[in-house]
């Protein structure tokens, strides 16, 4: 796999300027995903399920952020930070069972 922006020089020569600005802007977000997966490794230790195992897991964090944003209407007082917890939990598990796949997941 090759790195984004890497070539020696710096880590956005020859990105396109979009990349650039999203990843700028994601900072704070991938931040907060490395810190749920750490709390995730810290709460359940390393984690090794099959496939269909890790995919329910990250459907019922799909669905607890899709609960979440039904409850962002107008009635509700469930406000903007909880839907936002819940999409860093989807990406942090996302991101748990890339890194068991990477770890060699049998193939």
């Amino acid at each position: 796999m090759s790195e984004i922006g890497h070539n020696g020089i710096g880590p956005f020569n020859g990105v396109p300027e979009t990349i650039q600005q999203t990843t700028a802007h994601g900072a704070a977000a991938f931040n907060a995903v490395a810190l749920e997966r750490y709390a995730q490794d810290q709460k359940w230790g390393n984690q090794y399920h099959e496939p269909c195992r890790w995919v329910t897991i990250l459907a019922e964090e799909v669905g607890e952020l899709a609960e979440a944003a039904l409850d962002l209407a107008p009635y509700n007082v469930v406000t903007i930070d909880a839907m936002r917890k819940e999409a860093v939990q989807v990406a942090a598990v996302a991101i748990a069972f890339i890194e068991w796949i990477e770890k060699g997941m049998p193939r």
